[in-house]
Formats: C-alpha cells, structure tokens, sequence
C-alpha cells in the first residue's frame, strides 16, 4: 500500500510543477528526488524549504506534507510524520494514500484504536483484500482478535493466494481457540511458492521448523535476513500458542531486533513480548 507514496508524489509534481518556477519549486523538486534515493535527511531539508517559502501551490504544499511525512516515518520520528500527515489530509481530506500511511503512523505510535479507524474509512471507500489484512492486523495489535479474525477471513474470501493472509488469519484463530489445522490445509494446499509458504506449510501441519530453516537458507542472499525475521515471528507465535513461553520469547526478542524497520512482525513482536502471558 505505501507504493501508492510514490505514485501520489509524481502525479503531483507532473500537475503541479509543468508550469510553476522559483526556489521553492526546485526544492519540491529536489525533495521529491531525494526521496526516489531513499535520502530522508535530505528529502526532510529540501521539502521544509519549499514550505518555509510559503508560495507553493496548495496541491504542492500537500504533497511536500505527505513526502515529508514518509521521510519522517522511514527514520523512525512517527510523531513528526503524523503532524505533517494530518496536514495534508486537512488540504486533501479523504485522500486514501494520505489515510494508508497516517494508519501506518498511528501504528508506528501504538494508537490501534486511531489506526484501525483509518482503514475504515479506507474500506468503506475502497474494499480490498490488502485493506481488510490490514485492518486485521491492526485489530490483532489491539488484542481484539475476534475482530482480526473477521477481517482476516475476509481477506483470504478476496484474495486466497496470499500466504501472509493465511498466517494472520491463523494467529487471530489460534488466540481464540478456533485454529483448524486441517482446515489451514484444504485452504492452502495450492499455494506452490517457497515463501511463505514454507511457513504456511508448517503452520498446517505438513513440515516441521527444519524444513522452514531449510526454505530460510534456500532463498537468495539478499533475502535471507528477512525470511529468518518473519520465520522467528511466526514460529515464536506458534511456540507461544502452545505453551513453549521461553522458547517463544526467544524468537520473539530476535525478531523485535532483527526485523527490518516497517515491518509488521518487527510491530508485532515488540507488541507481544509487552503483554502479559
């Protein structure tokens, strides 16, 4: 969903700058660059520029808004991102790349309630599959898993060939009570991909945790970092859920420090080794 970041930012520049001149202009310009580089200092330097100069387009003062919050959000200063989000949503309101990434902040910041909000509005302006797992995985940082569990099932009604949707569809039915591993296993058993399936896999009861290090280990080089966050999330998840409490913290405290940045079981994990067990 936050790929939609970018597409936003190059609309606006297309419709906003065909015509415009001035400094401010060129450091929207330069702003917006940084940010294609994955440069948030930079993007964070030029984009307070062009609206410190106060004559940007509203448009334009919107999206420098909505970039500088990304910036902010990719370094980790979510309180900053979600000040310059929620003003561009107030130039924009309703503008549903703005609301994703807010969700995403409020997330960042813990606030479920105001993050689940956010994909409400999301789904009640455009229902998706991708929408209702987030939701469900807010609703699952929450505690409210009744709820995650009802998104979830949506999702994979939507979309049955994301394995991700499964997993977490899984981990709300396991807080309940309600995990058919069986179930798990007619549902899944034609998504062919090594990952994540490997962890579905196991999750349904057709591989064991060898078999998940194995798939870790058999993925290209530079993916093999992140495979191993999700496999120690998802495995932590599993060991808690039956009662193997010290090997899970164990996976749980590798994940909330080895996982990348932006990343949900990096969240999650952190979420989880915080509530009592």
């Amino acid at each position: 969903m936050r790929g939609l970041f970018r597409a936003a930012l190059l609309l606006w520049l297309a419709l906003g700058l065909a015509e415009a001149r001035g400094a401010s202009y060129d450091d929207f310009a330069e702003g917006e660059s940084a940010l294609s580089r994955d440069q948030y200092d930079a993007a964070i330097k030029s984009l307070t520029a062009a609206l410190g100069a106060g004559d940007l387009k509203p448009s334009l003062v919107a999206a420098a808004y909505f970039g500088r919050s990304w910036a902010y959000y990719s370094k980790d200063d979510c309180s900053a991102g979600l000040s310059d989000e929620n003003a561009a949503l107030k130039i924009r309101p309703g503008y549903a790349p703005a609301l994703t990434d807010r969700a995403l902040l409020y997330e960042c910041l813990q606030d479920f309630p105001a993050a689940i909000a956010d994909f409400k509005t999301l789904i009640a302006l455009h229902p998706s599959a991708a929408l209702y797992d987030a939701r469900g995985r807010a609703d699952w940082l929450a505690a409210d898993f009744s709820a995650s569990a009802e998104d979830l099932a949506k999702a994979t009604q939507l979309d049955g060939t994301r394995g991700y949707y499964f997993l977490w569809l899984s981990l709300a039915q396991l807080r309940l009570g309600s995990f058919d591993q069986g179930r798990l296993e007619d549902l899944t058993r034609g998504l062919n991909d090594a990952w994540p399936q490997a962890l579905v896999r196991f999750y349904a009861g057709r591989s064991q945790e060898r078999e998940v290090a194995d798939a870790v280990a058999g993925g290209e080089s530079a993916s093999r970092p992140l495979r191993q966050c999700e496999s120690d999330f998802y495995i932590g998840e599993w060991r808690l859920a039956h009662h193997d409490e010290t090997g899970a913290r164990e996976l749980l405290q590798r994940a909330a420090a080895g996982c990348p940045k932006g990343f949900i079981e990096r969240m999650s994990a952190t979420v989880e080794l915080g509530r009592p067990h």
